[in-house]
């Protein structure tokens, strides 16, 4: 897997797993009330595993609808720019490929 296909796949993955993070601890609190459903089964494992990568202090993390998010604010943060990160990134690539697609000013490429 190597070349430009195998470039594409990674990429691909990446940002499929970067996305279903970001989704899944945005969700995960809303999920919770769900008294022993598959949702609240994929609440419990987002928790599990933002716990492995996050100190989930209370003092520290959103309430959506009173209920703690799997991972702090600052966290939330780096996932949430990770996710844009990866969208901005595939959009670029995708505009390259086109040859008739005209760039944008210096300014807001530097910018962005």
């Amino acid at each position: 897997m190597t070349g430009e296909a195998g470039r594409r796949r990674i990429g691909g993955a990446f940002t499929a797993v970067a996305l279903a993070w970001l989704l899944l601890i945005v969700l995960a609190p809303l999920s919770v009330r769900d008294n022993g459903g598959r949702t609240a089964a994929a609440a419990a494992g987002t928790y599990l595993l933002g716990s492995v990568v996050c100190h989930q202090r209370p003092d520290r993390s959103f309430h959506p609808g009173g209920v703690q998010m799997p991972v702090c604010t600052r966290c939330t943060g780096l996932y949430a720019g990770a996710g844009a990160g990866v969208l901005v990134a595939g959009a670029r690539r995708r505009r390259r490929r086109t040859p008739t697609a005209r760039r944008a000013p210096a300014w807001l490429r530097w910018a962005v």
